[in-house]
């Protein structure tokens, strides 16, 4: 809990050294100004275990122990019992997770160099001159950059009523 109150720009320099060390040891070649360096930092975020984690303390634990009485293993429980039932909460964790990724500026401006590897919020910003501000081609760049982000709540919006209404079910 203490690490969502820690703000970005205290944790941007060092997170930056670890996506370009990730991508020169680790990843070949996929480091700084390479689209991996935008989606790796927000593969695992303290807000998604943390959500994640109050999600799987609603679930009964008599749905494992049945199935291992039954004989199955843990790792059996985990994706024929566990993974179904936590769709709604994984669904509304990645639907949060691109929403403020698609809308990020600062570490996009960060990570990325080139301009083919921009991100929506980034492009639009190149419209904004040191004299002159493109105002039409902006707004249109920025209704046009809701339409992604209204087609993922549409289509996770059941799975956000799912893992809402599935709150508080359990006995604990």
């Amino acid at each position: 809990m203490a690490t969502l109150m820690v703000p970005f720009q205290v944790t941007m320099i060092p997170q930056f050294i670890i996506v370009k060390w990730l991508g020169v040891h680790v990843l070949a070649g996929v480091g700084i100004d390479h689209i991996g360096a935008l989606i790796l930092p927000n593969a695992a975020t303290a807000f998604g275990v943390f959500f994640l984690r109050q999600f799987f303390r609603t679930l009964p634990i008599e749905y494992e122990e049945s199935a291992r009485v039954d004989g199955a293993s843990r790792l059996r429980v985990l994706v024929r019992i566990v993974l179904p039932l936590a769709t709604p909460a994984l669904a509304t964790l990645a639907a949060l997770t691109f929403l403020d990724s698609w809308n990020n500026f600062l570490w996009p401006l960060i990570a990325v160099t080139s301009t083919n590897q921009m991100t929506l919020p980034l492009g639009l910003a190149t419209f904004q001159g040191a004299h002159q501000t493109e105002w039409t081609l902006m707004m249109a760049g920025n209704v046009m950059s809701l339409v992604p982000m209204l087609v993922i709540f549409f289509l996770a919006q059941r799975y956000f009523i799912r893992s809402v209404a599935a709150t508080g079910l359990a006995g604990t």
